[in-house]
């Protein structure tokens, strides 16, 4: 476990006491990914990395991942939601719709492979949880001090068929609702991804990771073998499926990514936010590191009250080892 995300582990495990922050694995798929119900995946319920291919086996491809989202509030604050924040592990999100009780045990995580599974299954395992940004407490002070929601309630779905080139696939879908009284402007929307391929702790920061604009596919590799692995790792891939242009994509590393709310939407609407420069798309490929990256979409001009706007992923996998990537973009292009 990284040692940064200890206090907050403590945190989330302390408030698990009050309520129903649930962690769970999809059961069908060579993906093994951890799905939770406040805006958080591919990470367990301790801290650690949660998302292995093949299924059955402890080699990990992601240590945390969730969505950003962020818009201008009337008054003209720039607020961003964070589902995962990648330098300590923390989640602005907590089970439920707003002002429900997130303690409720129907907020729990549903898979259609449980018996209490609350709509008609589309594929072999259908995911699905809820959550909401309203609680203060949840979230991360801004630059003022301030701790300020969204007003947005999310509902995951995942998908999964385990056949020929889908059994290395992913679907996820989360699903964005203004769940205020007021018109919020200018969204951006994304993921945040931190992609730990094997051990990134010092001193085996290795990862690497490029962008392919026309598909809309992140794909992420290293060039070291991993210890305890039997091959060289393959390819994790990320696509955006939805029809909305990309804003964005921006690589991080542990030592530098946007810590503010201002910095969050600046970097989700592709601008370097120490420089202020508009530079959407970092398509060098990095030097080895423990890489994190976001992905995003936008401007979305008038989120009004009730709208909701819902963004379509896959999660996929490829056996590919290091760039060119022709089984990943193949399956990209199926999905």
């Amino acid at each position: 476990m990284k040692p940064v995300r200890l206090i907050v582990l403590t945190i989330i495990v302390f408030t698990c006491l009050w309520a129903i922050w649930d962690v769970r694995f999809n059961t069908i798929g060579q993906w093994d990914v951890a799905f939770s119900n406040f805006g958080k995946f591919g990470q367990a319920v301790n801290g650690d990395a949660g998302a292995f291919w093949p299924r059955g086996t402890q080699r990990n491809y992601i240590y945390g991942a969730g969505v950003w989202i962020g818009g201008i509030l009337p008054n003209g604050d720039t607020i961003v939601t964070v589902g995962y924040e990648p330098h300590t592990g923390a989640s602005e999100c907590s089970p439920g719709l707003p002002y429900t009780s997130p303690y409720d045990p129907q907020w729990h995580v549903y898979f259609s492979t449980d018996p209490d599974y609350p709509f008609t299954p589309i594929s072999y395992e259908d995911g699905y949880a809820i959550c909401n940004d309203f609680d203060t407490i949840n979230h991360i002070p801004d630059s003022f001090h301030v701790k300020r929601p969204l007003g947005i309630t999310m509902t995951l779905k995942t998908f999964t068929w385990p056949i020929v080139w889908a059994n290395d696939v992913v679907f996820i879908t989360f699903i964005i609702k203004n769940d205020t009284t007021y018109t919020v402007n200018d969204i951006y929307a994304g993921i945040c991804l931190d992609f730990d391929i094997g051990n990134e702790a010092v001193p085996n920061q290795n990862d690497r990771c490029g962008i392919d604009l026309q598909r809309k596919l992140f794909y992420g590799w290293q060039e070291e073998p991993e210890p305890g692995w039997p091959v060289l790792p393959g390819m994790i891939g990320l696509k955006m499926l939805s029809p909305y242009p990309l804003a964005a994509f921006k690589q991080f590393t542990l030592q530098y990514e946007p810590e503010w709310d201002r910095e969050r939407y600046l970097t989700l609407a592709g601008y370097d936010y120490e420089t202020g420069m508009y530079e959407p798309f970092d398509t060098i490929w990095p030097q080895p590191d423990d890489q994190r990256i976001l992905m995003s979409v936008g401007p979305i001009n008038s989120f009004a009250p009730g709208d909701s706007i819902s963004f379509d992923w896959a999660l996929i996998y490829g056996a590919d080892q290091i760039p060119p990537i022709p089984d990943l973009e193949y399956k990209a292009d199926r999905a």
